[in-house]
């Protein structure tokens, strides 16, 4: 999944199951705001159809031997906020019934806009942290950082300068984004909380 979006982009994003024998595969996946609404569209691709409802995709309706989709979204042609893929699998055995299927659930993490106008970019290191991080900035004095969540919440909020280290020690292990607005322009990193 992308770490951030531009608005009316189009990203091809693959979706694949692991490590089973069966022999029938299939998806649903959608993209959700923070509301719950579903955001931008969907293009059908081989092996994948739209959805009756048109707000996502999923395989053909028998199924398919293949296990991976390479599958195409749209983001909405302006700024929605946070974005977040929810996804369903299916490894089906073939018996038509539901015994020895199994269904997995799952979401990506918050992907968040990423406005036509980006600042420079800055450095944000380690990516891989425990107790700080160290936030660089490239072509500016100040700026506001922003972490979240992968949930889209915002967990952090303060002003920066040019050089920083930022104490995460209050934060839980997870990944993370970072976006720092300088000017109402963003730019955004990931890191993960060990």
């Amino acid at each position: 999944m992308p770490t951030d979006y531009t608005a009316g982009q189009t990203y091809t994003l693959n979706l694949a199951i692991d490590g089973s024998t069966v022999s029938k595969f299939g998806f649903n996946i959608t993209a959700e705001d923070v509301n719950g609404d579903k955001i931008g569209s969907w293009s059908a691709g081989a092996g994948t159809r739209l959805r009756s409802d048109g707000n996502g995709l999923t395989h053909n309706s028998s199924g398919t031997s293949s296990n991976s989709w390479n599958v195409a979204w749209t983001a909405p042609s302006s700024d929605m906020g946070p974005v977040t893929f929810y996804y369903a699998t299916n490894q089906a055995n073939g018996n038509n019934s539901t015994s020895g299927d199994q269904v997995i659930t799952g979401q990506s993490g918050a992907v968040l806009t990423n406005r036509d106008n980006l600042i420079s970019s800055f450095k944000l290191f380690p990516t891989h942290a425990v107790n700080n991080i160290n936030i660089e900035l490239a072509q500016s004095d100040d700026a506001q950082l922003m972490i979240y969540n992968m949930n889209g919440q915002p967990v952090m909020q303060r002003s920066i300068s040019r050089q920083n280290l930022i104490d995460i020690t209050p934060l839980s292990s997870g990944i993370y984004i970072t976006q720092v607005i300088v000017d109402n322009k963003i730019s955004t990193h990931k890191f993960i909380k060990n």
